[in-house]
């Protein structure tokens, strides 16, 4: 996951600065857009709880990081600005989505007394997938093209999905009992 957010916060500019036809119409497109992109995050946070309770948290998971490494294909592929707006939009609904489903998941998957730790490995191997691909992505975009790139990280989020099915069993942990007023 941390590899791939590169590909829709970091390369979004230049890759907007290619399709809309220079570094001032890109400025003048990213405020407005990336404000739609955080509203639309929260409204797929808003929707990750239905779609646990309608799918389960391993087939929301898995369908979600698909959903990402496709969008950021989108995002990749895009001739214009508007697809391009468009599959990012998209990327960060699904994004938003994503969050609470994956850390849903690792909360019931990890007793408490460990949780913290989890949580903590699960955040700085993110990061580190963060700093690789700031370094891999990069190299690759000026060695080829800023596609090439998004492709790649494309690629990376979307091979993770099957990953999430391995939570199809359930939380190992115990239920926490009910406290009565006695």
């Amino acid at each position: 996951w941390g590899f791939g957010i590169l590909a829709f916060e970091t390369l979004l500019p230049p890759r907007l600065a290619e399709v809309s036809g220079g570094v001032d119409e890109a400025a003048r497109l990213l405020g407005p857009s990336i404000t739609a992109a955080w509203v639309l995050s929260a409204l797929g946070a808003a929707a990750a709880p239905w779609l646990v309770r309608r799918f389960g948290s391993a087939a929301a998971g898995c369908a979600l990081r698909l959903g990402h490494g496709v969008t950021v294909v989108g995002m990749g592929l895009a001739g214009g600005p508007a697809g391009l707006i468009v599959a990012y939009l998209c990327t960060y609904w699904v994004h938003g989505a994503t969050s609470p489903v994956h850390y849903g998941m690792v909360h019931r998957a990890v007793e408490s007394s460990h949780r913290a730790t989890v949580v903590s490995a699960n955040s700085l191997t993110s990061q580190v997938g963060g700093a690789v691909s700031g370094i891999v992505l990069g190299a690759l975009a000026d060695a080829t093209s800023i596609t090439t790139a998004m492709l790649v990280a494309a690629v990376v989020l979307a091979a993770a999905a099957p990953l999430y099915l391995v939570g199809r069993a359930g939380p190992t942990v115990e239920p926490v009992p009910q406290v009565t007023a006695d």
